[in-house]
């Protein structure tokens, strides 16, 4: 007998989004966001209703760039791209580094990880292509880029190094050592410098460029 073919389709309804680590606004007002589990939503303008993709990235997806010939291309924690025609429609194609990378962070067209050397690779192609940045000598240990092409990247022993390029460039930052060992995106989309000191805020051109958190909250 032939075997049996079921109707049935699967599809991904979660109550609500995990984690967020990626959003990008769209000219109609809607909002499409990604994060853990490889979820990726749209967000209507008014009211705000959610809309999830059925099918998942196989990883934590931490970017969202506009593909230069239409559609949408979200970037994996590994650095892999993958690419969608529309935000939550099903991936089509997708893209590798040659070697797998950590801390990736996207912002506009830009790419930007860090290889198993330490140093730093962009691509400015969803990832088709990838060329080294930065200094060659420190060994880099996250790196994070904002919006207006500005960024951070950590190396070890602790230095920062900030971009105003989308990472086409890196130069050292005068900041007070504060044992920082970590880079993370803060509620408000600035640039937090995590250490056991606790949260600082980087503040591009000013001084100091990094703020404690806790003393802000404090003198509030």
């Amino acid at each position: 007998m032939p075997a049996f073919v079921t109707p049935a389709v699967w599809r991904y309804h979660p109550p609500q989004p995990s984690r967020v680590n990626a959003e990008l606004a769209l000219p109609s007002g809607e909002r499409v966001i990604a994060g853990s589990r490889g979820e990726r939503w749209l967000v209507s303008k008014a009211p705000a209703v959610l809309s999830a993709a059925s099918v998942l990235a196989p990883e934590d997806l931490v970017g969202i760039l506009k593909a230069p010939a239409g559609g949408f291309i979200f970037v994996g924690a590994s650095g892999v791209s993958y690419e969608a025609r529309s935000p939550v429609a099903p991936f089509f194609r997708s893209s590798a580094p040659l070697e797998p990378l950590s801390s990736v962070t996207s912002s506009g067209s830009a790419i930007v990880g860090i290889r198993r050397d330490r140093g730093l690779l962009r691509s400015e192609d969803g990832g088709a292509t990838w060329k080294a940045v930065g200094p060659s000598g420190p060994k880099f240990v996250s790196v994070l880029l904002g919006e207006a092409g500005q960024g951070l990247a950590l190396a070890v022993p602790e230095a920062l190094y900030e971009t105003h390029d989308g990472g086409q460039s890196f130069a050292p930052l005068a900041a007070p050592s504060v044992g920082a060992f970590g880079l993370e995106r803060l509620p408000d989309r600035s640039h937090g410098v995590v250490s056991p000191l606790g949260m600082f805020r980087y503040r591009s051109g000013a001084s100091p460029a990094l703020e404690n958190l806790k003393s802000v909250a404090v003198s509030a």
